[in-house]
């Protein structure tokens, strides 16, 4: 098929000439015609012997739109499949461009005085390089410099987001929670469903998880990670890449016979799951023990067998209900661990979105009241309580005349400073005034633990219409912690003693 094309430099265009060589840019049958031509390649070079098998599959020369990668077992091998690949460039017109072909080795170098030449040049052997855009690793190193790339990569995103709105008003945590999950962490994650990670590399990528939290919410560092996550309804990075690998592997299994990529994978399913002694590895085998750990793995098999389960959808469900749940579980005996976290486990009964980042997107001049309670609600609040024993004051209210820990509850309810008392009744009638009857009847039932738990958590759920309660809580907790810090800052240092 021969078409013609034309140059445009600036307002000038060339004249038409007829293209021999390539294809459309972007056409869409273009790729079909690059799949012809490079057809025979790959069934050349699968036929060649030293290359690698999966059972009775050659799977000598994976090739996945216009990256070809040839996979051998000793380098006298490798470069005569490269031979036959540069025979095959010059009947064709084309060549291979040294420097963008790159050698990967797998464990020991058995032959080092050997080099991979492709015709006169030498292809340098790295220690990763990335094929259909992820990152092969050879070494420990190697994949701990691939994560790091990746975690500063998805940072710099962040980072890009959170500079977005005006000086005054920022973008709530809620739309920024958006972004992150839907740039930021696809490309921190890009490829890691099918690399088995250790434990290191996971560590780093939950570390910067929890940090990306934090920011977007506007926490310290040092707020307890079980915490900040589920403020947010994140899942921990291991859940999201659990689920992402059993949706892959279910779409895999869901494809026809005919497809080579199920044949290789069930293949390898088989092989996994007969030889119970071996040392198995692999993207495969790190799907299936992810089923075996949600106990899954029935239906992987019955799939494989009798071609009977779900649908992909269905599946896709089962999968993110099954893990949130496990991960449910964990994140709840995770936070009993920390004992500054005692209101929140009250307040906060799920992973979901917090409430007061739905008020903050509604009512944007509200986010930094918003930030202040969330502060307060993951006990990173500077009452005596949680910080006590780090500083001089001890872990007493200095503003009573009696001895009694400041607690939340304390704070907001029973601090009998005439400063803090007066306004807390006036701010207290406010807010019952907007109370619906019937929840005012029960708020005046609970214990305070209860009532400050109720209160921090937006009433345990987002109903738009309470717009004007949740304003009236934000400015109870606001305004008796701009007091609380107004009265200390007017203390003398005696004044605050060591108890």
């Amino acid at each position: 098929m021969d078409f013609q094309c034309r140059v445009r430099i600036g307002d000038e265009l060339s004249e038409w000439f007829t293209v021999q060589q390539g294809v459309h840019q972007g056409a869409p049958f273009s790729m079909h015609l690059y799949m012809l031509s490079n057809n025979e390649l790959v069934v050349e070079l699968n036929e060649l012997g030293g290359g690698a098998c999966i059972a009775d599959i050659k799977t000598t020369a994976p090739a996945f739109a216009d990256d070809l990668a040839i996979i051998a077992l000793f380098k006298a091998t490798l470069n005569m499949k490269l031979d036959r690949a540069r025979r095959h460039g010059r009947k064709w017109r084309y060549e291979y461009h040294p420097r963008k072909n790159k050698v990967t080795i797998h464990g020991d170098d058995s032959s080092p005085d050997i080099d991979v030449v492709i015709g006169d040049s030498v292809i340098e052997v790295v220690q990763q390089h990335n094929h259909v855009g992820v990152a092969i690793c050879t070494t420990r190193k190697a994949e701990e410099t691939s994560i790091e790339n990746k975690i500063q990569a998805a940072y710099r995103m962040q980072l890009a987001t959170q500079g977005i709105g005006s000086g005054t008003i920022r973008l709530s945590p809620d739309t920024l929670c958006s972004i992150y999950c839907a740039v930021s962490i696809p490309k921190m994650l890009y490829g890691l469903v099918i690399r088995p990670l250790r434990w290191p590399s996971l560590d780093k990528l939950e570390v910067a998880h929890w940090a990306a939290a934090k920011r977007i919410q506007g926490l310290p560092p040092h707020t307890s990670n079980p915490a900040c996550l589920a403020l947010l309804g994140w899942l921990s990075i291991e859940a999201q890449l659990d689920i992402q690998r059993l949706i892959l592997l279910w779409s895999i299994l869901c494809l026809p016979w005919s497809i080579i990529y199920k044949e290789v994978a069930v293949a390898r399913l088989l092989y996994h799951i007969m030889d119970t002694r071996g040392r198995h590895s692999g993207p495969l085998y790190e799907m299936l023990c992810t089923a075996r750990k949600y106990g899954l793995q029935d239906y992987i098999s019955n799939r494989i067998t009798e071609g009977t389960g779900p649908s992909q959808n269905q599946w896709k469900q089962l999968v993110k209900n099954t893990v949130r749940d496990r991960e449910t579980t964990r994140w709840q005996m995770t936070t009993m661990m920390y004992s500054k976290l005692y209101i929140f486990m009250d307040a906060v009964l799920d992973i979901e979105m917090c409430v007061w980042w739905r008020v903050a997107r509604a009512a944007p001049v509200l986010l930094h009241q918003c930030k202040l309670l969330v502060r307060v609600l993951v006990g990173e609040h500077g009452l005596g309580s949680n910080t006590g024993r780090f500083s001089g004051q001890g872990k007493q209210c200095v503003l009573c005349d009696g001895h009694y820990t400041e607690t939340v509850e304390h704070f907001l309810f029973l601090c009998s400073c005439e400063a803090m008392h007066q306004p807390r009744v006036a701010l207290w009638t406010e807010l019952e005034d907007v109370m619906p009857p019937a929840m005012r009847a029960d708020v005046m039932k609970m214990t305070l633990r209860a009532r400050a738990a109720f209160l921090l958590s937006g009433c345990h759920s987002w109903v738009p219409e309470w717009v004007n309660l949740y304003a009236k809580i934000l400015k109870y907790v606001h305004r008796l912690y701009q007091l609380r810090t107004e009265l200390l800052e007017a203390l003398e240092p005696d004044d605050i003693s060591c108890t």
